[in-house]
């Protein structure tokens, strides 16, 4: 049976909310939805005076297990970048990092490129916000310089320490050089985005469980194309949390990926 990419077509698409963020409700690949918008059922539960001290354990598993399932279909996190939307001047992260994700997924997929990512956000040290995003080595360089670019759209003030960006694993390149290393890298930066759950899903960060202060708004998330839904229809399963094994979905060489599926209609307001 041929691996499934899970990424819908609306993975094309480059659709703005009011708000500047991306909505997957429209047709984006961003799961940052526009505050206050009702999201199917559940009622508010992105609702922007939402507050949380903790990720729960179903947070910390779906950032899990999104960040392998990437690795599985061929395109693995491999930039870790952390913006600090309080040294940045911005007062709405949410909508800063909506703001910023448009204009990175628009450069990506103009490369042909999907926006593949998880994200988590924590207020300890001003707020910010972890992402581990898909970047393929080719357009390392180039997506460095647009950076400065995107934040400056998104409201961001050209002051030292807004944002830090590093490779997952030695390079770039590990999870195509070294994919062991790559792994165990992934393993260890997904801890410290997820460091802080709750005390019941606090094997999921590790050592570096601690308190990440009060967040208002939702607190993490993965995009559309490496989110629940899609994880379901490739039959994913999620690897054991700490293993050395690397996660699979079939027989399939790393970097193949099958024709791209139509998302049923009855799951079109699914949450991530």
């Amino acid at each position: 049976m041929p691996i499934r990419s899970g990424l819908p077509p609306s993975s094309r698409a480059r659709t703005e909310t009011p708000s500047g963020g991306f909505s997957p409700y429209t047709g984006a690949q961003d799961d940052l939805v526009q505050p206050g918008r009702r999201t199917g059922r559940g009622g508010h539960r992105n609702a922007k005076d939402r507050r949380s001290d903790v990720l729960s354990i179903g947070q910390c598993e779906n950032v899990w297990a999104a960040s392998h399932f990437a690795f599985a279909i061929g395109r693995p996190l491999n930039r870790y970048v952390t913006i600090n939307w309080s040294t940045a001047g911005v007062p709405d992260p949410l909508r800063g990092t909506g703001l910023y994700l448009k204009r990175a997924g628009d450069w990506l997929r103009d490369r042909g490129v999907p926006l593949l990512y998880v994200w988590t956000r924590e207020s300890v040290g001003g707020l910010h916000t972890h992402l581990l995003m898909h970047v393929p080595t080719e357009h390392r360089l180039a997506f460095s310089r647009a950076n400065r670019r995107w934040l400056v759209s998104a409201g961001a003030a050209a002051a030292r320490g807004v944002r830090r960006t590093r490779p997952v694993g030695r390079s770039y390149d590990s999870y195509r050089s070294a994919p062991a290393d790559y792994l165990v890298n992934l393993q260890t930066v997904v801890a410290y985005l997820l460091k802080g759950a709750s005390e019941a899903a606090a094997v999921y960060a590790g050592r570096f469980h601690s308190d990440q202060g009060v967040v208002v708004g939702k607190r993490s998330g993965a995009s559309i194309g490496l989110g629940a839904w899609a994880r379901r229809l490739a039959d994913f399963s999620s690897p054991a949390i700490w293993t050395t094994s690397p996660p699979v979905l079939a027989a399939t060489p790393l970097g193949g990926l099958a024709g791209t599926p139509r998302r049923p209609r009855a799951q079109a307001h699914m949450r991530t």
